[in-house]
């Protein structure tokens, strides 16, 4: 008698278990293509050089981590289109 109450609670606690996952996978995808209307990035200041007082030592530089400058070219905000392409 123990055995099988046990073994119906792992069943059942298998069965819940499937379909939160279930659940949790067919949610409305929609939002994931939509710019949430936050738009503030594109107030950020460009990028500039570094500048450090004359009296300080600074490491020697190789360039392995420098930031190219870059125009920017394309859409953004709401004019970018964040959709996948489209399959048929």
């Amino acid at each position: 008698m123990a055995y099988s109450m046990q073994k119906s609670w792992v069943t059942k606690g298998v069965g819940v278990t499937l379909i939160v996952l279930l659940a949790a996978c067919t949610g409305d995808k929609r939002y994931k293509r939509q710019v949430n209307g936050n738009e503030e990035y594109l107030k950020t200041p460009p990028l500039h050089a570094l500048f450090s007082p004359s009296n300080m030592i600074l490491p020697l530089q190789n360039g392995d981590y420098e930031i190219p400058a870059i125009t920017r070219n394309g859409a953004v905000g709401k004019g970018l289109d964040i959709y996948p392409p489209h399959s048929h």
